[in-house]
């Protein structure tokens, strides 16, 4: 069965416009620096540890990664709207036929133009409309969020590598959700390398399990199952109704011929699935269910 790659699923709240210290044109200039692999780390680290003082102590990795394509990072939803306001949907925009008029109009709009090219696939239409929007509002860290998805979804690392490190630098609310993010193109690009970083970041923050989730893909990648599996029931301790953690965790188990397990995992995942959750296929894992039921 098709595995969910996604470390954890979150949901992007609209992120408040708090200014930068620099303006966009800086920034723009500073992005033509690509951003090292042990300089985000770093940035993960100290956005990661709460005591200021142990912030100053930590040592700087010096990683050199490849490339490979990435799973796609969570989008999230559109920025907060009145209720009384049209909700758009996909299939309501036409965003290669918007005309100049349109597309001219206030930031709101825009940013509701640009999410919507990205549920219909229009990457390219998505990053134009976003770079507008930050001319005009270089201090609105949701555009530059949702930029630096897009370029991630694109494959273009070092772009979105930038936008993440000016993100965790900054005043972003959405940390967690910008440093998965970034593990997860670390885990793509060399999962041995991620694999170190992230057995420093887990005994830091025993905690968050969402590095434990990063952790087992990780060593998925190099066909370390039997970690794999203890990292993603380390994360379900961590987060129980996790429906993501007991699926990939029963996939890994059948994988495994452990099928009493797996059969557990999958029964949790239809239990307590509540349709909300489009990348399980529930009939699927219902036909695997009872083929397991008929071997044991």
């Amino acid at each position: 069965m098709p595995r969910i790659k996604k470390p954890t699923f979150f949901k992007i709240k609209f992120l408040s416009c708090a200014l930068f210290l620099t303006t966009f044109f800086i920034q723009q200039a500073q992005a033509q620096f690509d951003i090292g692999n042990s300089d985000l780390t770093r940035e993960i680290e100290k956005n990661l540890l709460f005591d200021k003082s142990t912030q100053e102590r930590f040592d700087v990795y010096n990683n050199e990664y490849g490339t490979n394509l990435v799973d796609k990072p969570t989008m999230g939803s559109a920025p907060e709207k009145n209720e009384d306001e049209k909700k758009y949907t996909p299939e309501e925009m036409n965003i290669v036929l918007i005309d100049k008029v349109k597309i001219d109009k206030d930031v709101r709009e825009k940013e509701k133009l640009a999410y919507n090219s990205v549920l219909v696939g229009q990457y390219e239409i998505a990053i134009q409309i976003y770079k507008e929007i930050l001319q005009k509002e270089p201090q609105n860290l949701y555009a530059k969020y949702s930029l630096g998805v897009v370029y991630q979804r694109l494959a273009q690392y070092k772009q979105a590598k930038n936008i993440y490190y000016e993100l965790l630098k900054g005043d972003a609310e959405n940390k967690d959700e910008i440093i998965n993010n970034i593990i997860a193109i670390l885990i793509e690009e060399s999962p041995r390398e991620a694999i170190y970083m992230l057995n420093r970041l887990t005994l830091q923050n025993p905690e968050r399990h969402y590095l434990f989730a990063s952790m087992a893909l990780a060593y998925e990648k190099i066909s370390d199952y039997n970690s794999a599996i203890k990292n993603y029931t380390k994360a379900l301790e961590l987060d129980y109704a996790n429906i993501d953690y007991c699926y990939n965790l029963g996939v890994l188990y059948d994988e495994n011929k452990e099928y009493e397990k797996a059969l557990e995992m999958y029964s949790a995942v239809v239990k307590n699935n509540d349709n909300s959750n489009r990348e399980i296929a529930l009939d699927s894992v219902k036909r695997r269910i009872e083929k397991i039921k008929q071997m044991i």
